[in-house]
């Protein structure tokens, strides 16, 4: 199949104060397109540069890509003024599967920088991707609490309006591997939130649904080993990245789906490191 790049059309999309820290914004977007056979697939680049020191900087901690997608800006998290907004379509290439459109929301506070707040996925009822929206939850503790993912996490877990959507896998199999991605970072969340008990509840029940433990109970297991012996989080996340790293199918398997960009994509996002 032949395939041909070209750059699409640069738009402004706002000339203005928009996370209100007294500083002038401006925010636009680039489309880069690639055209193959029949089909186009374009991926979009939103920027946001603030006035600050007598010169514009990039104000976005981070680079927000795409596939076919718009940019708004709204108040749809906690920030001050207006949140960075990206909307993804479901590519052409993908249709058939159950794949959403997502939101990407992008948040300011205080006048820092835009940082990733939340991903929201819509029309689906596909488990992967509400463990996505706890995982975006679990890496933004730090700045907004741990209570949106343990929400997320225990939903991943206890709701039964959540489906199997992964095409071709075996009904156990997927979902032995999603639960337990969720007992452990239910575990993590609960510990992150000094609530130790609660996570070696979680530990308990990953440990005692058999299907969950073959898959991550050594990870797991060894996380919670290295957290009980010192209390310390970064340690016990090194030991659960060493033991991830000899589970490439585990992860590649977590991320056979239509939509790109899932949650832990590498051995590293199976501890994630949290965002300040």
């Amino acid at each position: 199949m032949w395939k041909k790049r070209f750059s699409g059309s640069t738009y402004l999309v706002a000339l203005e104060d928009l996370n209100k820290d007294g500083a002038g914004d401006v925010a636009w977007f680039q489309e880069e397109c690639v055209a193959f056979g029949e089909g186009t697939l374009c991926t979009l680049r939103p920027y946001v540069y603030s006035w600050v020191g007598g010169e514009f900087k990039d104000w976005i901690d981070g680079q927000p890509v795409a596939r076919n997608a718009r940019v708004t800006f709204a108040e749809r998290g906690p920030g001050s003024g207006d949140e960075l907004v990206v909307h993804e379509e479901l590519p052409e290439a993908t249709r058939g599967a159950e794949v959403p459109a997502r939101e990407f929301i992008w948040t300011s506070d205080a006048g820092a920088p835009y940082r990733l707040y939340d991903v929201v996925y819509e029309g689906t009822h596909c488990l992967r991707y509400t463990l996505h929206e706890a995982e975006v939850a679990l890496l933004t503790g730090p700045r907004y609490g741990w209570e949106r993912a343990i929400e997320r996490f225990t939903r991943a877990l206890n709701d039964d309006s959540l489906t199997l959507c992964k095409e071709g896998k075996g009904r156990e199999q997927e979902e032995a591997l999603l639960k337990g991605l969720a007992y452990f970072h239910l575990a993590l969340a609960r510990a992150y939130n000094g609530q130790k008990q609660e996570a070696g509840a979680a530990m308990q029940a990953l440990m005692q649904d058999a299907g969950a433990r073959a898959l991550w109970g050594d990870i797991a297991q060894a996380w919670w080993n290295a957290y009980q012996a010192s209390g310390d989080m970064a340690a016990a996340c090194q030991a659960a990245i060493e033991q991830a790293r000899g589970h490439a199918n585990l992860l590649a398997d977590l991320n056979a789906y239509p939509v790109p960009d899932l949650l832990p994509s590498r051995p590293e996002g199976v501890c994630p490191t949290l965002l300040p």
